[in-house]
């Protein structure tokens, strides 16, 4: 019922064309968050323009940024500004002078924060970890990868530098998301990236690369604190540089949201997120980072989600027909809705880091006396549908 009331709430803001506020403290702080930068397209290109597509089905089911704006053109300064909050003098997409920079950026300052977060970028088609060269003649894109700037290696490191270890071909990417670092970029190459190819055929391609490569983490997010961030670094210079930008995964609030928002603001959610000083000119958004789209009042958020049969992947939709009784619970568990006639049904019990701690088939109700205290997370699955729920368990 918090949950359900604390969407409607939201819904009603956003209705009334006003903004949510919320403590620098109740901020969420995520275990991983993975961020997806694409390339050359405008909102009205991507958002209900294919409206079949994954990319739109994320925006449904997360927080769509409705008045997202990039800052310049060409590629190569927006990457720059997302990651460090400045430009660092760069105008075009060539190689940077005078590199690795020494300037304050994101990935030196989450290594570097207390308590201490990981950081990594991971782009396809990258020769190997840490090549520092330009675009090869495979279609890596170093002018996306902007933490390349800033690396070294070993001994080497100055001031603000990372490791040139933390640059990773798209490859190495876990499989095993418990092992993903605290925040990552994942760039695919120009030719998923919707930068090279033509019209619908280039969007249709990245569509179905963010499908195929990152859909368990995408399904995976909501139960273990993590978060997808998919924007885009320019439009296709025709809409003033009105850009998608997509929140999806635990304690996202699913809504349209009419903030004026850029580059800036992301940069200042993740530094109050982690407690870091602003840098650059992330100052200058340091209070307006974004806030109207959280929901911190719980882990889990309930939902109820229809899997895609052809990719397996859990998607948002619907009602659910599921209710678990009584919650909190000390002895038993009962479930409501299930049609035990209509196909087999499973149902999963996980505690709140994401493990799985019991797996039960075809029962519409579960003896938890053996659990201890505290809150698990209920899944049942049947007709192609999962529905996820927060448990208490109470002694």
């Amino acid at each position: 019922m918090k949950t359900r009331l604390l969407i409607l709430i939201a819904g009603i803001i956003l209705f009334l064309g006003k903004t949510n506020t919320c403590k620098a403290d109740s901020f969420p702080v995520f275990d991983h968050i993975v961020i997806v930068m694409l390339e050359n397209h405008s909102y009205s290109q991507i958002i209900g323009g294919t409206s079949n597509s994954f990319i739109n089905f994320l925006a449904d089911s997360g927080a769509l940024f409705t008045k997202f704006y990039s800052e310049t053109h060409p590629s190569q300064p927006n990457y720059l500004i997302l990651y460090s909050g400045s430009n660092q003098g760069v105008t075009d997409d060539m190689m940077p002078k005078h590199i690795p920079f020494m300037s304050q950026n994101l990935g030196a300052s989450l290594i570097s924060a207390k308590p201490k977060r990981t950081f990594s970028g991971f782009a396809e088609s990258l020769p190997h970890i840490g090549y520092p060269g330009n675009d090869s003649l495979t279609s890596y894109a170093r002018r996306h990868c902007p933490w390349v700037n800033w690396q070294a290696t070993g001994m080497g490191l100055g001031p603000n530098q990372i490791d040139s270890t933390n640059s990773h071909p798209f490859t190495d990417f876990p499989t095993n998301f418990k092992k993903l670092p605290t925040l990552c970029f994942v760039i695919p190459n120009t030719t998923n990236d919707m930068h090279d190819g033509p019209g619908a055929t280039t969007i249709t391609k990245c569509d179905n690369w963010i499908k195929n490569n990152l859909g368990n983490y995408i399904n995976w997010t909501k139960a273990n604190k993590s978060l997808l961030i998919i924007t885009f670094d320019e439009d296709n210079d025709k809409s003033k540089n009105h850009i998608p930008t997509i929140f999806y995964g635990a304690q996202v609030v699913k809504g349209k949201y009419n903030d004026s928002l850029n580059h800036f603001n992301i940069l200042a959610t993740f530094l109050k997120m982690y407690n870091i000083k602003p840098f650059g000119d992330s100052a200058k958004a340091v209070n307006e980072a974004i806030v109207n789209c959280w929901d911190t009042g719980q882990k889990i958020i309930d939902t109820t989600i229809i899997k895609d049969t052809t990719t397996g992947i859990y998607l948002e939709g619907g009602k659910s027909e599921i209710t678990i009784y009584p919650n909190p619970v000390n002895q038993k568990i009962f479930i409501q809705g299930l049609d035990l006639n209509a196909g087999e049904a499973l149902i999963r019990i996980y505690d709140m880091t994401g493990k799985l701690l019991n797996s039960y088939k075809n029962v519409s109700s579960i003896d938890v006396s053996s659990y201890p205290a505290g809150s698990y997370l209920i899944e049942v699955e049947q007709k192609g549908r999962i529905t996820r729920k927060k448990m208490s368990v109470e002694r």
